[in-house]
């Protein structure tokens, strides 16, 4: 994940495909994309959502965005550290900001052939607090009806 011990990416791809090709191959998870590998994959955090250049015939995902936080107390694993990307206060907030970010950021970039997104995060870990769901898996912080 973003260029964590990301060595040979291009040869290791190359390899995995020949063994399996049955699987997609994400060979850079965002980072220094060789374009090796099904997916141009890209991680955009603080800044608008845009399709990449450099796609050479493969899937484009956006394997990392969001990040959007809201911590809620009683439901954290230590009060006073959480760390997010950007924060909220309240539920309202919260849940106006991520269905803006779906709806005027992620549904046009599919009709240009946006193939993946993968939001930061499904649930709290730790001192992160930019999760769907809280730490203690008991609050859902968002109000899936809409």
């Amino acid at each position: 994940n973003e260029g964590w011990g990301q060595f040979e990416g291009e040869k290791i791809a190359g390899w995995v495909k020949e063994h399996d090709n049955t699987r997609w191959v994400d060979h850079a998870s965002g980072w220094h994309d060789q374009g090796a590998g099904d997916l141009k994959s890209v991680h955009i955090y603080f800044k608008k959502l845009k399709m990449p250049k450099g796609i050479n015939n493969r899937a484009v995902a956006i394997s990392e965005y969001g990040g959007y936080s809201r911590s809620i107390e009683g439901h954290v694993w230590k009060k006073n550290k959480a760390f997010g990307y950007k924060n909220f206060k309240r539920q309202a907030d919260f849940q106006r900001a991520y269905v803006a970010l779906m709806k005027e950021q992620v549904e046009p970039l599919i009709q240009k052939g946006l193939s993946a997104v993968v939001y930061t995060q499904l649930t709290d870990v730790e001192t992160e607090v930019n999760g769907l769901v809280t730490y203690d898996r008991k609050v859902l912080k968002l109000d899936f009806q809409f």
